[in-house]
């Protein structure tokens, strides 16, 4: 889980046409921002936002786990940071030359 994000926010996003939501019509034209740090700290999904936990990403076989809804690191939409995936990348190599990765066979 992202701890500390730089924005607080998306990008603003604008609705198209009239949109129904959760009850509430939003006109279209209208401003949206997205709240990213209550989507990483809400603890009604999270239990414990403030705690890392590893199985919250790695499933019991070894899978990663998605949380879509929840976890939006690079922001959303047309405007998901264009560099997500190099510095996804650069974070993943620089793990491989400061630890020891090793084959567990059982």
């Amino acid at each position: 889980m992202l701890f500390f994000i730089l924005a607080g926010f998306a990008a603003p996003h604008t609705t198209e046409y009239d949109t129904d939501f959760d009850g509430y019509t939003i006109p279209a034209g209208s401003l949206i921002l997205a709240n990213i740090f209550a989507m990483h700290h809400d603890k009604d999904y999270w239990g414990d936002p403030e705690v890392f936990r590893i199985d919250r990403w790695i499933g019991t076989n070894g899978e990663f786990l998605l949380h879509d809804e929840h976890f939006m690191p690079f922001s959303m939409g047309k405007f998901l940071c264009q560099l997500s995936n190099n510095e996804m990348f650069y974070i993943f190599v620089k793990l491989l030359v400061k630890f020891e990765v090793l084959l567990l066979i059982e």
